[in-house]
């Protein structure tokens, strides 16, 4: 009897040290088959994180693209606001020299008429009018 109760013993751990193991296995399998499971979400997860990601990247380019175009046409109208500029400057520049030729015209022919003794230069007088 002694023989069977030391052989119940040593089966009994053998069947508990299965089960330990039997327990281990089932948990990393069970890890495994959800890692097994869930890499392809992962993979698409990413996928679909990159492709956003390039869309994004995408669209600041082209923002960059419509920023320097608007650049370059605010350059040249500059430029060309400049050249009027310029052109204004040398028409009133023009201007102001033949102001300047016509008041000393003026002045010379006012006082060639006060040398002459005609004190109504720079009055209307009736043939001046017309009449």
């Amino acid at each position: 009897m002694e023989s069977t109760r030391i052989l119940i013993q040593k089966v009994g751990r053998q069947i508990q040290k299965k089960q330990e193991a039997f327990q281990r296995l089932a948990r990393e399998s069970a890890g495994f088959s959800i890692d097994f499971f869930l890499a392809p979400l992962f993979y698409y997860q990413r996928a679909a994180r990159l492709a956003i990601e390039a869309a994004e990247t995408a669209r600041i380019a082209q923002m960059v693209v419509n920023l320097e175009n608007k650049i370059d046409r605010l350059t040249d109208e500059v430029d060309r606001l400049a050249a009027t500029s310029e052109q204004i400057s040398g028409t009133l520049e023009k201007m102001d020299t033949h102001i300047a030729q016509v008041k000393t015209a003026l002045r010379r022919e006012k006082g060639h008429e006060y040398a002459a003794g005609d004190t109504t230069a720079g009055r209307a007088t009736p043939e001046s009018q017309g009449a």
